[in-house]
Order: C-alpha cells, then sequence, then structure tokens
C-alpha cells in the first residue's frame, strides 16, 4: 500500500535523500533523474520496497524516478550512514597541514 512520507534529509551531492513515513519509519532513497526535492515535501510511495520505482511528489504535483536504499532504519544510523561525509585519517607526521588535507581530499 502506498504511503505518505515527508522528506527529512536532503544531500545535493549524493542525491539522496531521508523521509519519514506517516507510521514513523525513515526511509532513504535516491533520486535517479533531475526533479527538485526540498525538505518538507510530502511523497507518496511503496517505501518498503527496496528496488527502482516511480513515486509521487504532492508537495510540487511531479514524479520522481528513485532507488529505495533503505527502510525502517533508526535516524541517527540514517544521518550516519548517507548523510555524513567520512573522510578516512592521514598521519601528519612530516608534512604540513594543507598537504595532510590535500591528500585527504584526493583519497
Amino acid at each position: 500500500m502506498k504511503t505518505k512520507a515527508k522528506v527529512i534529509l536532503v544531500c545535493k551531492d549524493t542525491s539522496l535523500i531521508a523521509a519519514e513515513t506517516t507510521t514513523g519509519e525513515i526511509t532513504v532513497f535516491e533520486l535517479l533523474g533531475c526533479e527538485k526535492v526540498r525538505v518538507g515535501n510530502v511523497l507518496l510511495g511503496y517505501w518498503t520496497e527496496l528496488d527502482n520505482q516511480v513515486i509521487y511528489n504532492e508537495s510540487r504535483e511531479t514524479q520522481l524516478e528513485v532507488f529505495i536504499h533503505d527502510y525502517g532504519a533508526e535516524f541517527d544510523v540514517v544521518k550516519k550512514q548517507y548523510f555524513t561525509a567520512q573522510l578516512p585519517p592521514v598521519p601528519a607526521t612530516g608534512s604540513s597541514a594543507s598537504e595532510s588535507l590535500r591528500r585527504r581530499v584526493t583519497v
């Protein structure tokens, strides 16, 4: 059954979106097209089906092609796993901070 979900997190760099369903579960999906989605948009879809699908953005009255990555995870887990950039540690011994940062960004 299709259910509504409200967008709570958007990562423009990776096209990942997190939305909370009316039953309280969190779903994470990736936009496959170039449509725009904003925090607060209300969406309608089959959130439990981890696959490609078309959902409806009620707020903007548009259809979205998406890939559902996750459903039912805790907010803190979703935020850390999908929406927090984590760079690997780079030892700073014998190098300047800018060299360390440059190596970290290119890894």
